[in-house]
C-alpha cells in the first residue's frame, strides 16, 4: 500500500480592486495599477519598497488566500472586483519587527493575474445571500423598522435596550450584545472578519439611505441597528446556532411592531 502523503494543493491567492480594476492603494500612492488591463499577464510592482514593510503608501502587492479577508485591503469600497492572482518571485508576510502577519496573507513585488472571480466571494461563503440582503431586501425592511420606531419611539427604545442587555428576556434568543460577540468571534475563526465589518457598514448605509429623509434621524438610526444585526445573521448563518441567529434577526423585537406597520 502506498502510504506516501499527497502534497497539499497550492493555496489560491486573491486581490481586490475598485470597479475600475485599479488597486485602491496604488491610486492613492500615485502609481495607479490596473489589474484588469493586466489579465493573463505578469506585472511588476511600479514602486517596490522594503520587504515587507509599508514604507510608502503602496510598497508591495497585498494578496490573501482567505477571500473573505480581502476587503481589509480596500477600505471604503461599496463595490469592487475580485481577482485570482499568483504571487511570484520572493514573497513573505512579515513586518519590520520580524513578526509574521496573518498566515493567509502573502506579499510580493510581482504578480501573475490569473482571472477575475465572483465579487461576492469577498463577503464569504454566503456572500451571494449577503448581496441579496443589501441590494434587494434591506430598503423595504429598513422602512418598516423605521415606521415601527416612529409609531412609538419610547417603547421601541426600551425594547431595543432590553434586547441588547437583558438575559432570558426571550428564551429562544440570546441577548443582543452577546449575539454580536458570537458573530465577531466566529468570523475570526472562519476568516471572515473583513467581510463581516464591510457587510455591517454597507447594511447601515443602506438602511440610512432608505429611511433618514422620510422618517428622521432617530428612526433611521434604529433601522440601521436592525440592519447591522441582520447582516451578521445572514453572513454567519452557517456558523451560528439558532439561539444566536434568532437574536440577530430580531425575534424579540418583532413583537413590538404596531399593527398595520
Amino acid at each position: 500500500m502506498n502510504t506516501a502523503k499527497k502534497p497539499k494543493p497550492a493555496p489560491v491567492h486573491y486581490l481586490v480592486t475598485g470597479v475600475d480594476g485599479i488597486i485602491p492603494r496604488s491610486a492613492e500612492a500615485g502609481f495607479p495599477t490596473d489589474i484588469a488591463a493586466a489579465l493573463g499577464t505578469t506585472i511588476d510592482h511600479p514602486n517596490p519598497g522594503r520587504r515587507w514593510y509599508d514604507d510608502t503608501a503602496f510598497s508591495y502587492f497585498r494578496t490573501v488566500s482567505a477571500p473573505a479577508e480581502v476587503l481589509d485591503d480596500a477600505p471604503g469600497l461599496a463595490a469592487w472586483r475580485l481577482w485570482e492572482v499568483q504571487p511570484l518571485g520572493t514573497t513573505g508576510n512579515w513586518n519590520e519587527n520580524g513578526r509574521r502577519d496573518d498566515r493567509w496573507r502573502l506579499y510580493a513585488h510581482q504578480l501573475q493575474v490569473v482571472r477575475e472571480v465572483d465579487a461576492h466571494l469577498a463577503l464569504g461563503p454566503r456572500g451571494r445571500q449577503v448581496r441579496d440582503l443589501l441590494d434587494q431586501e434591506l430598503p423595504g425592511l429598513a422602512r418598516r423598522w423605521a415606521a415601527t420606531y416612529q409609531a412609538d419611539p419610547a417603547r421601541v427604545d426600551n425594547a431595543h435596550r432590553t434586547w441588547r442587555l437583558c438575559t432570558f428576556v426571550e428564551p429562544a434568543a440570546a441577548r443582543g450584545d452577546d449575539a454580536h460577540t458570537h458573530a465577531a468571534y466566529h468570523s475570526r475563526n472562519t476568516r471572515r472578519t473583513a467581510a463581516l465589518l464591510r457587510a455591517e457598514h454597507l447594511a447601515i448605509k443602506a438602511a440610512l439611505a432608505a429611511t433618514e429623509e422620510e422618517f428622521g434621524r432617530s428612526a433611521a438610526h434604529y433601522a440601521a441597528m436592525r440592519a447591522e444585526s441582520l447582516a451578521d445573521a445572514v453572513l454567519m448563518e452557517d456558523r451560528l446556532s439558532e439561539y444566536v441567529l434568532n437574536s440577530l434577526r430580531g425575534l424579540y423585537l418583532e413583537q413590538f411592531t404596531p399593527a398595520g406597520v
